[in-house]
C-alpha cells in the first residue's frame, strides 16, 4: 500500500499505474541496459568488422535500433500498468491472473530477456574485442592500439558496472517467486536493489566522461551552449 495520499478520481488511477507502478523507470531502466547491449555490438563491428560498420551501422539503420530497443522496452513493462489497483486514495500491488507456474514461466523469460541475455552479449563482445586486440603485436606499441585499448576499457567498466548494479535486484525479482518475504516489493532490502539497478543510468554518462577524453570535450561543449 502506498503511504501516500494520491490524488482522487481518475488522476489517482493515472498516478497508480504509470507512477506507483515503476512503469517509467523500469522502461528508461531497461531500455538502458538494451542500449549498452546495442552500444557493444556497434563497438565489436568497429574493431572487429569495420569494412561491415557502414553498412551495419548507417545513421538510419541505428535510429531505427534505437526506436525498436525503446518499442520492446515499452512493450514488455506495459504488464505494470495492470498489477497496481487505485482505493480510497492509495495505491496497491495485486496479483496478476496467472497460474503461479505460469507467473513464474514468464518472469524467468522477462529476466533473461532484459537481463541476462543483453548483459551476455555486451561480455562475449567485449571478451572477443580483448582477445583480438591481444592478438594483434604489430599493434603493440602504436598510438591505433592504445586508442583501442582505452575504448576497450571504458566499454569494461560500463559493462561491470551494469552488471553489478542490476544483478541483485533481477535475481531479487526470480528468487520472490519461490518465497522469500524480504525480497517482496516495498521491503526495505528490495527498495535498496531497485535504487542500485536505476542508479546505474546515472552513472554510466560520468563513466564516459571520465573515462574518454572526447566524451569530457563533448560535455564542455555541451556546458558552454547551455549557459
Amino acid at each position: 500500500m502506498s503511504s501516500y495520499k494520491v490524488p482522487g478520481g481518475m488522476a489517482g488511477e493515472i498516478f497508480c499505474r504509470v507512477l506507483f507502478s515503476k512503469f517509467f523507470i523500469f522502461t528508461f531502466g531497461k531500455g538502458s541496459v538494451l542500449t549498452i547491449a546495442c552500444l557493444a555490438v556497434e563497438r565489436w563491428f568497429v574493431l572487429i568488422k569495420p569494412w561491415n560498420y557502414q553498412t551495419t551501422f548507417s545513421q538510419r539503420k541505428l535510429c531505427k535500433y534505437i526506436g525498436f530497443i525503446w518499442f520492446i522496452c515499452l512493450g514488455m513493462q506495459s504488464y505494470k500498468l495492470f498489477y497496481v489497483r487505485y482505493f480510497q486514495d492509495s495505491c496497491y500491488f495485486i496479483s496478476l491472473p496467472l497460474e503461479k507456474n505460469v507467473e513464474t514461466a514468464v518472469i524467468i523469460l522477462y529476466v533473461s530477456f532484459t537481463y541476462f541475455l543483453p548483459t551476455s552479449i555486451t561480455w562475449a563482445a567485449f571478451l572477443h574485442i580483448f582477445v583480438r586486440i591481444n592478438k594483434l603485436s604489430t599493434l603493440r606499441e602504436n598510438r591505433g592500439k592504445i586508442e583501442k585499448r582505452l575504448l576497450l576499457r571504458m566499454c569494461a567498466i560500463t559493462s561491470a558496472t551494469l552488471t553489478v548494479c542490476w544483478f541483485p535486484t533481477e535475481v531479487s525479482y526470480l528468487l520472490n517467486q519461490y518465497g522469500f518475504p524480504i525480497l517482496n516489493f516495498g521491503t526495505p532490502f528490495r527498495d535498496f536493489t531497485v535504487a542500485l539497478a536505476l542508479a546505474n543510468s546515472f552513472v554510466n554518462p560520468w563513466i564516459y566522461v571520465l573515462s574518454s577524453r572526447k566524451y569530457r570535450r563533448m560535455l564542455m561543449a555541451f556546458i558552454r551552449l547551455a549557459y
